[in-house]
Formats: structure tokens, C-alpha cells, sequence
């Protein structure tokens, strides 16, 4: 697997476990740290194995399609829903990003955690 396609694999893991419950966590991280239920889920992610990360994208990604239903069955509800759950899948991307340029020394580090705070701020505000 080339570097391209497993940063994606592993930041596709990073935004949509942000979508699974407290249980659905936990199962991942029984499967794939299994020594030590305790890590951080981005460690976690960070460590696996190259091998495993397909697998696991579709295990999330089944896990997270279902999840995606509102509580009410109104058209407008489910697209206001939709476009939330979109902005904030686009915005961890976004803070994830700013990470890896923050790792990289790219950018001041000092602006990167003014800019990651407003994007923690953005996420929470979403309440989804």
C-alpha cells in the first residue's frame, strides 16, 4: 500500500469513529489493541498494521451507515442531519490535517493549536 493510501485509510478511521458509540469504540479497540484498552483511539489507529486497515474501513463503514438515521423520519430533519454529519466529517479532516502539518513542522506550532482549538470548538458545537 502506498503512503497516499494509508494516511487516507488511517484518517478515514480517525473521522468515522467519531461517529460510533462508546461500545463500538471499545470493540475496535479490542480487535485491534487488544493489550491495552486504554490507548487513545488515534494511537490505535497510528499503530495498526498496514494489513489490517482495509478490513477495518469496512467494518466502519457498515457500522457507521446505519447510525446515520435521524430519530424522526422528516425529509428536512434527515437533510439538515445529513449536511451536519458531512461538516463535521470535513472538519476532523481538517483538524487532522493540521496535525500532520503541525508533525511537520510546516507551520508554527502556536497557530496550529489556535486553529485546532476552533476546530474542537466547531465539532462539539455540531452536537451530532
Amino acid at each position: 500500500m502506498n503512503k497516499r493510501i494509508e494516511q487516507f485509510a488511517r484518517d478515514y478511521l480517525k473521522t468515522n469513529l467519531v461517529d460510533l458509540n462508546e461500545d463500538q469504540v471499545l470493540l475496535f479497540k479490542k480487535m485491534y489493541s487488544h493489550n491495552n484498552l486504554e490507548k487513545d483511539i488515534n494511537e490505535v489507529i497510528d499503530e495498526m498494521p498496514i494489513g489490517t486497515l482495509d478490513w477495518a474501513m469496512q467494518q466502519v463503514e457498515n457500522t457507521v451507515a446505519p447510525e446515520i438515521e435521524t430519530p424522526s423520519g422528516d425529509l428536512q430533519e434527515q437533510q439538515l442531519w445529513d449536511i451536519k454529519k458531512l461538516l463535521k466529517r470535513e472538519t476532523i479532516e481538517a483538524y487532522n490535517h493540521a496535525n500532520r502539518l503541525m508533525s511537520k513542522k510546516a507551520m508554527p506550532s502556536e497557530v496550529l493549536r489556535v486553529y485546532n482549538t476552533e476546530i474542537l470548538e466547531i465539532i462539539e458545537s455540531l452536537k451530532i
